[in-house]
């Protein structure tokens, strides 16, 4: 039997006893792999209904990272979509001042760029690479996608550099004729970005042709089989690999290695969604998210609907590392060296693990769920030089410790009381109100350098510092710290969870002093009658009423129904047969009276009313004699509603317009006649059917 790795990455990662799992009760010196947020270091940096994103983009926010850094001087740049339609850049310096952040602004506000499209941004991506020459006059280029376009900006530098830089639009390129699934920029060349489109074409640019006034960004259409797929294929992301000629391109079903080192595209297929069927519980398993993976570009890790895959390009259709993951939908994945995550430790007994360590983040902006991956090296017991120079040439990478989940909000308890109470609010909502609109949620974070997380404190173990965009139009800024277990339970947690805000975000001027807010109205049936739903959600709401015994249960009630020779089975929400028919009955008053028995009460409810005061708006139904029984709807109406309507009732007497005028003048002795004509049986129950509420 093959006892060798490539035989142990076959089984996923999910509990204690997968083959290619590295935790610390083996004796290892991984250190501690959790990160818990501190409570007491959330800070707001920033508020403004700038940051605040459209109502009716604020699910389609969620799909995507909408905060990016980059280092500037001793501070950084956080940039962001803002504006009506979420088509403009904006952006703001942050630097640190002692131990405190400080945020300029212009002019009390955001800075903002304008492309000259209205689209919505989707994605803004700064160029990843590190050796910049910090002397040029462009720092850095911007890359800012939208459904159909692409954009450039230059961040330039301006004055010293605790000036705020100026950013310039270069140009861009439409795509008319079909979307953009995935543009990413190159590691290798400062000034190459590759774009994906939906049909499967690839598109590779370069700024410096694009530096002629005007600008010229036409591109080069890689001649590739991308186009020669069906139009069913559902096209993932794109990403550089190894050379600067050699790409990855993902689908839902495949992962491809594309080939231009000679010249001409060549494909190899790197891995297929069927080697997963054999572990997956459901059919429809297909890949969402692909980025690049350490210790260099030979790797990439792909997620799933149920998997994470650490895969090398050498080794095709053989994935390195397979966890097991419970996320919902995850599209986003990034990597983070871990290192970073542990930064400002005490403590050196873990910086070996530190410096060969990488952390996986997966999740979803849309569900607020993200999960970390660790993985590394297996590392040998003993410390010193040797054990360096081991880790450096050892390729076989282990998971460490087991997945877990991670607050990326880190403001609200986890615990299972204030989790359940979350879900239970969700449901009180007025129908087609998302969830999303009433909470904070996160649109965006990054996670701040080593060297500017300098203003936080020394933790134990170490940690991160944490930026975050909340939808409330906040920027935040959190610490996280190294921890062996997760803390799920806040110190302050009063059992109540979490509820959702009864205002919405506002999007007028902020200088407005008073809070708005809205007011939800339930327009079920509406909304239902529009969506042709109406028949079903009255059948919803007849199972959702409550049964007639708990609503007009009363002594007064229970005699009249007596009286009648009706009554309740117990709690059941049927009618009791009425008493043995007699011999003389005809066929028609047995038929009748099992029509009674069968009627359900959520239809003699149409009969009765809650209110009194609603008895001048509605019309009930007299309750028929014992010996003359037809269906209650099809009978007249009773005294007391002709009486409260003061309307005209045609009846079968056909009685005139004089006849019925007495009878309004004389209300009293319309009800004896009325009485005398049905009896006291009957007397009773008309009674209840007519006074008692349903």
């Amino acid at each position: 039997m093959n006892f060798s790795q490539d035989w142990k990455s076959y089984f996923p990662v999910f509990s204690s006893h997968a083959p290619l799992l590295v935790s610390d009760s083996e004796g290892s010196s991984l250190g501690p792999l959790i990160f818990n947020p501190n409570p007491q270091s959330l800070t707001r940096l920033f508020f403004s209904s700038s940051l605040l994103p459209p109502p009716i983009h604020i699910p389609s926010a969620l799909h995507y990272n909408h905060l990016e850094i980059l280092k500037y001087g001793n501070g950084v740049l956080l940039f962001f979509p803002t504006g009506n339609n979420f088509e403009r850049v904006g952006y703001l310096m942050v630097h640190p001042e002692g131990l405190d952040m400080h945020v300029k602004l212009n002019i009390d506000s955001i800075f903002q760029v304008s492309s000259g499209v209205y689209d919505r941004i989707l994605r803004i991506v700064v160029n990843p690479i590190d050796n910049w020459d910090e002397s040029s006059y462009i720092v850095r280029y911007l890359l800012v996608s939208t459904r159909y376009t692409v954009h450039w900006f230059s961040v330039c530098r301006y004055g010293l550099c605790l000036e705020t830089p100026r950013i310039i639009h270069n140009g861009g390129k439409t795509f008319k004729n079909c979307s953009i699934v995935h543009a990413c920029w190159s590691p290798h060349i400062f000034n190459e970005i590759l774009v994906l489109l939906q049909s499967g074409e690839l598109f590779l640019f370069d700024l410096e042709h694009g530096k002629e006034s005007p600008p010229n960004f036409k591109g080069t259409r890689l001649k590739w089989q991308g186009s020669g797929f069906s139009k069913d294929t559902v096209w993932v992301s794109c990403e550089f690999s190894w050379n600067p000629r050699i790409f990855i391109v993902a689908t839902s079903h495949a992962v491809f290695l594309v080939d231009g080192t000679n010249g001409t595209y060549a494909v190899s297929c790197l891995l297929k969604i069927e080697l997963l069927q054999m572990h997956a519980q459901a059919q429809n398993e297909k890949f969402l998210a692909l980025s690049r993976a350490g210790p260099d570009n030979f790797y990439f890790i792909v997620a799933s609907n149920n998997f994470l895959l650490l895969c090398d390009v050498r080794k095709q259709m053989m994935p390195i590392i397979r966890w097991s993951h419970d996320l919902d939908n995850p599209t986003y994945i990034n990597l983070v060296s871990l290192s970073q995550l542990r930064s400002h430790s005490r403590k050196d007994t873990f910086d070996l693990a530190s410096k060969t360590g990488f952390c996986i983040i997966l999740g979803s902006f849309f569900n607020e769920t993200f999960n970390f991956f660790c993985y590394g090296s297996s590392l040998p017991s003993e410390e010193g030089s040797s054990t360096l120079k081991f880790s450096e040439t050892n390729k076989t990478f282990y998971a460490w410790e087991l997945p877990y989940e991670i607050a990326i909000s880190g403001d609200y308890c986890r615990c299972g009381s204030c989790l359940l109470t979350e879900e239970l609010s969700k449901e009180e909502l007025p129908r087609g109100i998302d969830w999303r609109m009433k909470k904070d949620m996160v649109l965006g974070f990054s996670i701040l350098d080593i060297d500017l997380a300098s203003c936080c404190e020394q933790d134990e173990y170490g940690g991160f510092t944490l930026i975050r965009l909340m939808s409330s139009g906040k920027l935040e800024l959190q610490r996280y710290q190294a921890s062996w277990a997760t803390n799920k339970r806040l110190k302050n947690c009063n059992g109540q969870g979490v509820h959702f805000n009864r205002y919405l975000f506002s999007d007028g001027d902020e200088k407005y002093k008073f809070r708005k807010s809205s007011v939800f109205l339930k327009l079920d049936y509406l909304c239902s009658y529009s969506e042709g739903n109406l028949t079903k959600l009255l059948v919803e709401k007849l199972k959702q009423k409550k049964p007639l015994v708990k609503d007009v249960h009363d002594e007064a009630l229970c005699e009249r129904l007596k009286a009648c020779r009706v009554g309740f089975s117990g709690s059941s929400t049927t009618i009791a047969l009425f008493e043995d028919v007699k011999p003389s009955s005809s066929l028609y008053e047995v038929a009748i009276r099992g029509l009674w028995a069968k009627l359900p009460l959520h239809i003699l409810q149409l009969a009765f009313s809650k209110s009194q005061k609603s008895f001048a708006s509605l019309e009930f139904l007299a309750v028929p004699h014992l010996d003359k029984l037809p269906p209650f709807f099809l009978r007249k109406s009773s005294p007391r509603s002709n009486k409260c309507s003061n309307k005209v009732q045609h009846n079968d007497d056909n009685k005139s317009s004089d006849e019925v005028q007495h009878n309004d003048d004389n209300k009293n002795s319309n009800e004896v006649q009325h009485n005398d004509d049905i009896g006291d049986p009957a007397s009773d129950s008309s009674s209840c059917f007519s006074s008692c509420a349903s």
